[in-house]
């Protein structure tokens, strides 16, 4: 993992998934989409084509569930939650079910934590 920070800020218009993404795949703001970027209708489809291309399929799965039952992702992840410096989603790089690299500068983190981005390779 290599941090890479966001460098918009905000909703509707924050890369903060895009930096997260960045950090794990360990390559530069500019080599991965702002996949929020308004008209932000189709993002998911643009998150689920760039990882399609590199193999992966992404798993979104309720954090506060899997805690309680017990699972833990392995591995590096996406953490979503609510932004502690705005009113809108954050996300962050998390590592075994831990934050490991806030992409905003201030490294706040997240007040909570409600889903895990689990990357999954495709086997065909």
């Amino acid at each position: 993992m290599k941090p890479v920070h966001q460098n918009i800020y905000g909703e509707p218009n924050g890369n903060c998934l895009q930096a997260a993404v960045a950090s794990i795949f360990e390559v530069g703001l500019d080599k991965v989409p702002h996949f929020c970027k308004p008209p932000n209708d189709d993002w998911q489809e643009r998150y689920d084509d760039w990882l399609a291309e590199r193999g992966l399929q992404l798993m979104t799965v309720d954090a506060r569930q899997c805690r309680k039952a017990g699972w833990i992702p392995r591995g590096y992840h996406i953490i979503a939650g609510q932004s502690p410096r705005f009113d809108c989603q954050h996300a962050v790089v998390g590592l075994n079910g831990k934050v490991i690299h806030d992409p905003h500068p201030s490294g706040d983190g997240l007040e909570s934590e409600e889903t895990w981005d689990v990357f999954v390779k495709v086997i065909e």
